[in-house]
């Protein structure tokens, strides 16, 4: 199965897209581009300002076509992954972080009875192992994966008190229905490059925080790296986590 059919049966009202309320925040302006990279790994976009959003291809084959953001239509995962990376380049340098650090170090997850993992983080997943603090992990890629049976996640995510959720289910569109079988009194930890660092992230009840990723201005080694088809451990070097 390819990555886009993957995603097909998903489903999303597009009024309660919150990236497309982000785009409507942060609509596309030619002026303000300075550069666009569609790598097989990464979508980047850098701004005139030195800014760099990105976002994770999942798979998906993108057109570098300036098109998709003067008129991207939502119901595409190509087009979103090119939305997400625009907006991420404009949002995600506005507010002040809270700090830098991984989740997992920022986090006391022994305080949690139920920990839920959407998208399988490896290094993530090995810090737990060796914490001893159980977390059941799901993704839509089982392969070579510690991850249980997707059928099971709604099951698990109503019973969970904290769920850490990768930012690409935003751009995938298993956002919305991800977070409609989260355990109402659960925390959400939104984390991975593509995430949103917008205070409107922020608006969903259960989002307790947001680990995003901020690059250096004008970060050419980033893009050039993306652009040869590089993946989220060769570029980790150069950007800083944060989190707000």
């Amino acid at each position: 199965m390819d990555s886009v059919s993957k995603f097909q049966g998903s489903s999303l009202e597009i009024s309660n897209d919150i990236l497309k309320q982000l785009f409507n925040k942060y609509p596309f302006n030619s002026k303000n581009l300075y550069r666009l990279v569609c790598g097989s790994k990464h979508c980047a976009v850098e701004l005139k300002n030195g800014n760099i959003g990105i976002c994770s291809t999942l798979g998906v084959e993108l057109m570098q076509d300036l098109e998709v953001l003067k008129n991207p239509e939502f119901n595409k995962i190509e087009h979103r992954i090119m939305v997400n990376a625009w907006v991420n380049a404009c949002s995600n340098y506005s507010l002040p972080a809270k700090g830098e650090g991984d989740v997992f170090d920022v986090v006391d997850f022994t305080c949690y009875k139920s920990v839920v993992m959407i998208g399988f983080f490896c290094s993530l997943s090995v810090k737990f192992k060796n914490a001893g603090i159980p977390v059941i992990i799901f993704d839509l890629d089982p392969v070579d994966k510690p991850v249980a049976p997707i059928e099971t996640q709604q099951h698990h995510l109503a019973a969970a008190d904290a769920v850490i959720l990768t930012a690409t289910t935003i751009s995938n569109m298993t956002f919305n229905g991800i977070m409609e079988n989260v355990n109402c009194n659960a925390d959400v930890y939104i984390l991975g490059p593509s995430t949103n660092l917008d205070v409107d992230m922020l608006s969903f009840p259960k989002v307790k925080a947001l680990f995003g990723s901020r690059f250096s201005p004008f970060d050419r080694t980033s893009l050039d790296l993306i652009a040869e088809g590089c993946g989220t451990k060769r570029i980790m070097p150069f950007m800083k986590k944060v989190y707000i």
